[in-house]
C-alpha cells in the first residue's frame, strides 16, 4: 500500500500595513431602501432594514510600513454599514466552526479544551497592487459610529493621519483583521 500524503494546511501570513493618508473624500447617504419602490428585483431579505443609512469614506493612502512594500498606493473604502443584517451584534459563539452534525468544534491545548473559530471571518479585503492596476484596493466594512469616528478625525485633525491595517492572508486572499486611523505612523511604533 502507497503512504497517505498528508494534506499541508494553507500557509497563514500576518502583515500589519502602515499607510500614510494623502486624501479623502465621503459620501453620507440615507433614503428608504430602494426594494420598497420595486420589490421585483427579488435580491433582497424580508430582514433589511426599511430605511438606510450609510456613510462611505474613500481614502487614498500610500504605504509606509513594511519595508518591502513602502511606496504602494492604495485607494481605502471604509464604508459604515453591514454587509448582511445582524454582522455586527455577532458573537464569539456565532463565529465557532461546527462539525457535520452542527455541533461546536474545540481542540485540546495543553491539556484544556478550547473553541475552534471560523478562519474566512474578517472586516474586508484587500487587493495588492499589480503592474495592470497600480493602486491597490482595501474595502472595510465598520460599524456607522466607526465611520462617523473616522470621518471626525479626518476632517478636524490638521496634522499627517495614518492607516494601520491589520492583513491575513492565506493562500492568496488577503482579508481585514482589523483596521484603525491615527495621528502617530504605525512605522514608528
Amino acid at each position: 500500500m502507497g503512504q497517505r500524503k498528508r494534506q499541508s494546511k494553507p500557509k497563514e501570513i500576518h502583515t500589519f500595513l502602515g499607510l500614510k493618508v494623502k486624501d479623502f473624500n465621503v459620501r453620507i447617504s440615507s433614503s428608504i431602501n430602494h426594494d420598497l419602490q420595486d420589490p421585483r428585483s427579488g435580491f433582497y431579505s424580508m430582514k433589511d432594514p426599511a430605511y438606510q443609512f450609510v456613510t462611505d469614506l474613500n481614502i487614498l493612502g500610500e504605504t509606509t510600513y513594511p519595508e518591502e512594500r513602502e511606496g504602494e498606493e492604495y485607494s481605502v473604502w471604509v464604508s459604515g454599514k453591514e454587509i448582511s443584517p445582524g454582522e455586527f451584534s455577532l458573537t464569539l459563539e456565532d463565529v465557532q466552526a461546527r462539525d457535520d452534525y452542527g455541533a461546536p468544534k474545540y481542540r485540546t491545548y495543553h491539556g484544556r479544551e478550547i473553541p475552534v473559530f471560523e478562519k474566512s471571518f474578517s472586516m474586508g479585503f484587500i487587493e495588492k497592487p499589480t503592474k495592470r492596476r497600480p493602486t491597490g484596493s482595501i474595502n472595510a466594512w465598520v460599524t456607522p459610529q466607526a465611520a462617523s469616528d473616522y470621518l471626525t478625525l479626518l476632517s478636524s485633525f490638521s496634522g499627517p493621519l495614518y492607516l494601520d491595517v491589520h492583513e491575513f492572508k492565506v493562500e492568496r486572499r488577503r482579508r481585514i483583521i482589523s483596521i484603525d486611523l491615527q495621528t502617530n505612523d504605525p512605522a514608528e511604533e
